[in-house]
């Protein structure tokens, strides 16, 4: 027998990877290891005057089954147990055993040993009879928390020799050991291993342990279903434990050739259901045993599979084969990744994967699960067992139907003893698509942007706006990436210091340029500006808006033949656009050249702003406001009035600010 790979309590989840096909290869290349295996054997009277001619032929045979948990009968008080444990254990895999709690009987002893890095140890418990005490030992499984990866195991030894009192004394045993037993919780998972001494299954002991009662949470079953008379009975003969020798070794153990099935681990019905903490079905084995040796040494002809030396070492160690039987361990579940969905897009198709996988290690329970998902999320209606080892990809979906802020969580319940149901949080902003205008108030895709008419060199700056029309926080930020001027005299103007912006409840404005240069007087230039509009990026859906268009017009003015025509008067003409967020312009007609001043008036009268304060020659002006004050912050929402002083002239007229 090959050596065993061992099972490894704690396994290190692997992460979630960016690359879903990276995970897989990962997993694959995670080596398989063998079930936990649960051992019994009647070791003979094991002390250390009795057994130090036995211990080589013990390594030898224990090296072979490997086993993670061993219970043993026939130890000779706690130092009997601490030599077996001292010069087979030890010897065989030093630092990796420990006994587990001791309790010297009336007779000889029962023993527990096992493997600290796939067990770890609860509790025991020790059952008084008339002869040897039955001692159980509760255990759960290393890198597991929860009680559904517990199990017991005892170890017993009844009373041995045939006939009717001594059936009665088995019975007796066997009394205090279902009682026991039926008081368990129900679920609870145990295997009873041990030198039973029953010669067919007619006794009252077996039927007392494994017959029907009105309680039957202590029932016990024989895994291999091989129940008839066992006792000198070739039909039985591959399941036959005692004994291997047909000759006195001078050790103290019975002889006669193997003809009795004394030795059994039986288990409850939770240990036989396949499900978390199971028996493997076939894993059951009197060890040795080929059923080819009926009332003979297991050395004679035939050679039994595993070859001349383990049946010389079984033959010497014990006058009992071992027994040992394989067990699955229960589903684990780790999740990874998240479900942060962010800021996503009305209508568009919004999907996180999560990877739930099942660390545990093969021969493990399928990891058994449903997805839930609270509103404003969907999961899979159905889902595949998770083999050991292996993963599942789930895909949840976010309800993008209506924007929203969505805040929830999906719910994983599984047949993981460690995590029954497991939540992850979800969370999703749904947002409306930007919606981009020249206006705040409105949708209005397209305006005109009038430099004025003017003398080559008196031409100023003039700004336009893109707004985010109805921007709120369930609505995407407009970003404004890119602009381009077409037309006959496109390179007359430009945009002045352009960047990227994104816009939000405040209108971004942008400077435009006309190049007067050695324009001719009395032409007009004209030209197509193009802001490029799209949602904010990173936007799940994200997608192209609409251009702004502004068209643009300077006109320059003739000084050699025509005389610009002035106005007439002197007047206040007011602002456009009104109702305006954040920016307007303030429009007035100076007749007379003169001192102007033009300021802005909030609705107490006081003064919130000035726009012109100087002498200025006769023409039609307009002037830019941007909605703050004096010292450059943003004034509130409301009705303004805007006042001019100029050529013996002062009128006043409202306007409004909506923000």
């Amino acid at each position: 027998m090959p050596p065993r790979t061992r099972l490894v309590g704690r396994m290190t989840p692997p992460t979630l990877i960016s690359s879903i096909c990276l995970l897989l290869i990962l997993l694959v290349a995670v080596s398989p290891a063998d079930a936990l295996r649960v051992n019994s054997w009647n070791v003979l009277n094991v002390s250390a005057s009795n057994a130090s001619s036995r211990v080589d032929d013990m390594r030898v045979v224990l090296q072979q089954i490997q086993p993670d948990l061993l219970v043993a009968q026939e130890l000779i008080g706690e130092a009997g147990a601490q030599y077996f444990f001292d010069n087979v254990l030890e010897v065989i895999e030093p630092g990796q055993w420990a006994m587990a709690p001791f309790v010297d009987s009336y007779d000889t002893d029962n023993a527990c040993y096992y493997r600290t890095s796939v067990l770890d140890y609860l509790s025991m418990i020790t059952l008084d009879t008339a002869l040897r005490d039955i001692n159980g030992w509760v255990f759960r499984l290393d890198g597991y928390s929860s009680s559904g990866a517990e199990f017991r195991v005892y170890s017993l030894h009844l009373k041995a020799s045939s006939g009717s009192s001594n059936e009665q004394k088995r019975l007796a045993e066997a009394a205090i050991l279902r009682d026991h037993l039926n008081s368990l919780p129900a679920g609870t998972h145990f295997l009873v291993g041990g030198d039973y001494n029953l010669y067919g299954a007619s006794e009252p002991a077996w039927a007392e342990l494994t017959g029907s009662q009105s309680d039957n949470d202590g029932r016990c079953f024989d895994p291999i279903n091989r129940v008839g008379e066992w006792h000198n009975n070739s039909s039985y003969a591959d399941v036959h434990s005692q004994s291997p020798r047909l000759d006195d070794l001078g050790d103290g153990g019975s002889t006669g050739g193997l003809d009795d099935r004394f030795d059994f681990i039986l288990a409850n019905d939770d240990m036989l259901d396949g499900s978390a903490i199971a028996y493997i079905s076939g894993s059951y084995t009197t060890y040795g045993q080929d059923g080819n040796h009926f009332n003979e040494n297991i050395t004679d002809s035939p050679t039994i599979p595993e070859g001349a030396t383990i049946a010389n070492a079984l033959l010497h160690a014990s006058d009992h084969l071992p027994l040992y039987l394989d067990l699955q361990v229960p589903a684990r579940l780790q999740i990874a990744g998240n479900l942060e969905f962010g800021r996503v897009l009305e209508g568009s198709t919004a999907q996180r994967s999560l990877v739930a996988e099942n660390p545990a290690v093969a021969p493990a329970d399928d990891l058994d699960y449903t997805v839930s998902a609270s509103a404003g999320f969907t999961a899979p209606s159905s889902t595949s067992p998770v083999a050991p080892g292996g993963y599942a990809v789930v895909t949840i979906t976010a309800d993008t139907s209506t924007p929203a802020e969505l805040d929830g969580q999906v719910t994983f319940t599984t047949n993981a003893v460690d995590d029954l149901t497991k939540q992850v949080a979800a969370a999703a902003t749904v947002l409306r698509a930007a919606a981009p205008s020249v206006r705040s108030d409105a949708v209005v895709l397209s305006e005109a942007a009038d430099f004025g008419s003017h003398l080559e060199g008196a031409f100023d700056d003039i700004f336009v706006d893109a707004c985010n029309y109805g921007f709120d926080s369930l609505q995407a930020l407009l970003n404004v990436y890119d602009w381009s001027i077409t037309g006959g005299d496109a390179g007359r103007f430009s945009v002045v210091d352009f960047s990227a912006v994104d816009v939000g409840a405040t209108p971004a404005s942008f400077q435009l340029h006309f190049d007067d240069t050695g324009a001719a007087g009395g032409a007009t230039y004209v030209a197509t500006l193009y802001l490029k509009t799209r949602d904010e990026q990173g936007v799940l859906g994200a997608s192209t808006r609409s251009d702004l268009v502004f068209d643009l017009t300077a006109t320059v003015e003739d000084t050699g033949t025509a005389v610009p025509d002035l106005p007439g008067v002197t007047r206040l003409v007011g602002n456009h656009p009104n109702p305006f967020n954040p920016r307007t312009t303030v429009a007035f007609d100076l007749a007379r050249a003169g001192h102007v001043r033009l300021e802005i008036y909030d609705v107490r009268g006081r003064r919130v702003a000035v726009l012109v304060d100087e002498a200025r020659p006769a023409g039609s002006y307009s002037v830019d406001w941007n909605g703050v004050d004096g010292t450059g912050r943003p004034v509130a929402s409301g009705v303004y009035f805007q006042h001019l002083v100029a050529d013996g002239t002062d009128q006043t007229r409202s306007m409004t600010l909506v923000r």
